[in-house]
């Protein structure tokens, strides 16, 4: 009995020991749930936003404006009163990545996984290769590519909102040639997509061209060999103009008996840019073997008479002088009486006499004979011009009498003068427009002054009143700048003298393929500029810089396909 007594208290002070222990376990889970994140707010400048807290797995999400600044987040938390939180409220955090936020009071301690982030949102859609950039509206991007652009093998660049990722990943080859899709995901794993609709411009109808110098600055006239050479690189760039420099210093790229009959050369050979080397192409005319090979490209050449009304010689030439010596008169003076030059380096048969001017005229109607395939003719810097001192030879001052009965002044920026050898050159500019287009009907009347006004006040070229007389087809100033500033200066207003005096699209500006490490970007922002601008396309100078692996990637990255020769 007595030991049935004892199981019996036993058993009793089990239960009561059990009971008791099951009411401490329902107390501590009571202070565990009582401790909590109730508010989290993140602050952007003045605004303040609410993240969503999920209790039951302790994530606290925040979504932001897209351009916020993850990496600098200010909190304010509110949590449980006597608690305390690590990191603190009030302060700025980076949220590039989650952060743990620890709850504490007295011997417990809870933790919550804080995330902000932004929209799933794209920002910019860059394709660097070709300089273009997409325009994204809404869940769309469009772009459009140069004719010719390979769809298949497109590189995007691509910027997204901070926190955020893009599949495909930037920088990844992907074929655009139809509707292309890229899934933007943010933190929370929200996530958006946008379509990539690619497009192809229509093809170009523009200028592109490049200067062709004298030999003694190239060598692809030299042989057969280099002139292949030299014109299946412009196929490869798409180039479709060459002007190829045809009189410099008193001799010419074709065999002139012009030039013989008005010079001391004994044969017409010794005139000739080219004598002397064995060329040993198929027709044995290095001239007609590049229109043939240029044209079989659908290249156009155009003979560039580069040194115009400007001799070679210096302030004292030579006895021997090929043309002075035979026509003496015909030298350029000065109101010093001496040399007429510009900037002591360039100096000037007198380009008022008309003797001077019709030699200039036959020359190239001569080539025109020769070369009846030749597409155009271009003047440049030099062709009509004069320097701003010159005009001072008895018979220019004479002629000067005649028309005003007033004395030429020994001021060479005299209103008056200054009128009149403007007029002077601006009717030769005009006789020698018609007289060639009478040699051929269809032949390109072109020009590569200097910039206005400064070629008008240096040279006495206003080329202003040449385009305004449809006296020059296609204008190629030379928009020589270092800098992206000063040609975009020079471009701008070289457009508003173009506007006021014709309504043809005839400005093919002039770039100098430069060699600094700066060039490239100075390069393609150029020819972005040519592009805003709408210009007829642009021209080289020179050859050899063609050859540069910057100038080539530049080039190919906006000559993508074959451009129609537009005049």
């Amino acid at each position: 009995m007595k030991k049935l007594l004892f199981i019996l208290l036993l058993f009793t002070c089990c239960i009561s020991y059990s009971c008791s222990g099951d009411d401490t376990g329902k107390e501590e889970k009571t202070e565990t749930e009582n401790l909590l994140i109730s508010k989290f707010i993140v602050k952007t400048g003045e605004t303040s936003i609410e993240a969503h807290i999920e209790q039951s797995t302790r994530k606290i999400n925040a979504i932001v404006p897209v351009g916020t600044n993850l990496k600098a987040i200010q909190v304010e938390v509110s949590y449980t009163e006597g608690a305390t939180l690590q990191p603190e409220s009030g302060y700025s955090y980076n949220f590039t990545q989650p952060i743990i936020f620890k709850l504490t009071k007295g011997d417990q301690t809870i933790s919550y996984e804080a995330t902000v982030t932004t929209q799933p949102e794209m920002l910019s859609f860059d394709i660097p290769d070709y300089h273009i950039k997409g325009e994204i509206e809404g869940d769309k991007i469009n772009i459009a590519f140069n004719y010719g652009t390979d769809l298949t093998k497109i590189t995007p660049q691509i910027k997204i909102a901070d926190g955020c990722t893009v599949s495909p990943v930037s920088g990844k080859e992907v074929n655009l040639s139809s509707d292309f899709t890229y899934i933007v995901t943010n933190a929370n794993g929200q996530s958006k997509s946008f379509t990539v609709k690619a497009s192809l411009l229509p093809q170009e109808k523009v200028v592109r061209g490049v200067w062709v110098p004298d030999p003694t600055h190239t060598d692809v006239l030299s042989s057969f060999e280099k002139l292949q050479e030299f014109i299946n690189l412009l196929d490869e760039l798409n180039i479709n103009t060459i002007f190829v420099a045809t009189w410099v210093r008193e001799q010419t790229l074709f065999k002139s008996q012009v030039l013989k009959e008005n010079s001391n050369y004994s044969t017409i050979e010794e005139g000739w840019l080219l004598n002397g080397s064995n060329y040993n192409g198929p027709s044995g005319d290095v001239i007609k073997d590049l229109i043939t090979q240029a044209h079989n490209k659908n290249i156009k050449v155009f003979f560039w008479f580069e040194y115009g009304f400007m001799r070679s010689g210096g302030a004292n030439p030579s006895a021997n002088h090929p043309i002075l010596s035979v026509h003496p008169d015909w030298d350029g003076r000065n109101n010093q009486n001496l040399a007429a030059n510009y900037n002591g380096t360039d100096y000037y048969l007198n380009s008022y006499d008309i003797n001077v001017q019709e030699f200039l005229i036959q020359l190239m109607e001569e080539a025109i004979e020769k070369y009846p395939e030749v597409d155009g003719i271009q003047g440049d810097d030099r062709l009509p011009a004069s320097p701003r001192n010159s005009g001072y030879n008895d018979k220019t001052k004479q002629a000067y009498k005649l028309d005003t009965g007033k004395d030429v002044p020994n001021d060479y920026s005299n209103n008056d003068w200054v009128k009149w050898r403007l007029k002077k050159l601006n009717d030769f500019c005009h006789t020698w427009s018609q007289r060639l287009r009478n040699k051929k009907e269809n032949i390109v009347i072109a020009s590569s002054p200097n910039p206005y006004p400064w070629c008008e006040n240096n040279l006495m070229q206003d080329w202003p009143s040449w385009i305004k007389n449809n006296d020059i087809d296609l204008l190629s100033v030379q928009c020589y700048r270092e800098t992206s500033a000063a040609y975009r200066s020079t471009l701008d207003e070289t457009l508003e003298h173009v506007r006021q005096n014709t309504q043809g699209n005839i400005l093919n500006p002039g770039i100098y393929l430069r060699n600094t490490s700066e060039w490239e970007s100075i390069f393609v922002e150029q020819m972005q500029y040519n592009r805003a601008c709408q210009t007829n396309g642009e021209t080289f100078f020179f050859n050899e810089g063609l050859k540069r692996d910057v100038n080539k990637r530049v080039i190919k990255s906006f000559y993508t396909g074959k451009a129609i020769f537009p005049l």
